[in-house]
């Protein structure tokens, strides 16, 4: 049943042209796996967890613009976006204006009717992602946030938490809280 969604997963992380082909074509929306994701945009809440660059390595963020354009276009009527900002493919600092445009994207779509937000968020290598250290508490820090909506901050935007949490002491977009 999911083996389309997995294979889009896959294609998302490994193979970028791959993905713009998909999202241009449309074939990305086709499939058991993106069928079984709609049926849940009338009453459900769609959310995409994406690292957040422009690096192009692991992440693009004109795909996630993409992806938010067609899944609007095609019923998702609620969505949240988790933002985890790559940090080591691009200038440290960068995810400010990432998530800023993220935040008007999500707005022009909001003006359509569609509640669309940025729900939580934080430096790849402190929320979700532990590449190296086998760190648990890592992965159980996105767990917590990103599933369960419990973290240890609270903002009314994106921008205002990267803004505030990016003027502590040593922060960095990788190791964002």
């Amino acid at each position: 049943m999911f083996s389309d969604l997995t294979e889009y997963c896959i294609l998302f992380v490994y193979s970028a042209k791959l993905v713009d082909q998909a999202l241009a074509s449309g074939k990305i929306y086709d499939g058991d796996g993106f069928n079984y994701i709609k049926e849940s945009f009338e009453n459900g809440t769609l959310h995409l967890i994406r690292l957040l660059s422009d690096g192009g390595v692991h992440s693009r963020l004109d795909q996630l613009q993409l992806l938010l354009k067609g899944v609007s276009e095609r019923g998702a009527k609620k969505f949240v976006c988790t933002s985890l900002p790559m940090g080591v493919t691009f200038l440290d600092g960068s995810n400010v204006g990432f998530v800023e445009t993220l935040e008007n994207d999500l707005l022009e779509l909001r003006g359509k009717g569609i509640d669309a937000q940025i729900a939580s968020g934080g430096g790849r290598m402190y929320v979700t992602m532990d590449r190296y250290e086998n760190d648990w508490d890592v992965v159980k820090r996105g767990w917590d946030a990103q599933v369960l909506g419990e973290a240890p901050y609270k903002f009314k935007s994106a921008l205002e938490a990267v803004k505030t949490l990016r003027a502590q002491p040593k922060a960095n977009d990788q190791y964002l809280p």
